[in-house]
């Protein structure tokens, strides 16, 4: 039988868990890159997104990869997060929520901001300037 997409995504998030606390552990980050990457391409997709969004804990999944000394895993974890900060208002609140729990309990700093400069990548046509600027 063929597996739904939550289901495969669920798969992904499991393996990508053990990635984490293994390129932690090793300093390796190359499996967890490429699952990432996957992610990165997998949330293009409107109902992808929309289904990863709907999965306890995906957010704090992806966002265990955040490795502020590792620059291409942090740029991809990212890029997969402007996906969810795109996608509904509510993908803004998982995503300020997990990197606030992440913050606690790391200890980490964040400075936070948006930029308003360019068009949803999901939404070429509508500009995300606000009036006043």
């Amino acid at each position: 039988r063929a597996i739904t997409i939550q289901e495969g995504l669920e798969m992904l998030l499991n393996i990508l868990e053990t990635a984490e606390i293994v390129s932690t552990s090793t300093f390796n980050y190359q499996k967890q890159l490429e699952i990432l990457r996957c992610f990165e391409n997998l949330v293009s997709s409107d109902e992808v997104l929309d289904t990863l969004m709907t999965i306890d804990k995906s957010a704090k999944i992806i966002a265990d990869s955040f490795h502020p000394v590792h620059v291409e895993v942090t740029y991809t974890f990212c890029e997969i997060i402007s996906g969810f900060l795109f996608a509904k208002a509510e993908g803004h609140n998982i995503i300020m929520d997990t990197l606030s729990k992440i913050q606690q309990d790391r200890g980490l700093r964040f400075r936070t901001c948006l930029l308003y400069t360019s068009p949803s990548p999901r939404d070429r046509q509508k500009s995300r300037m606000p009036s006043s600027a």
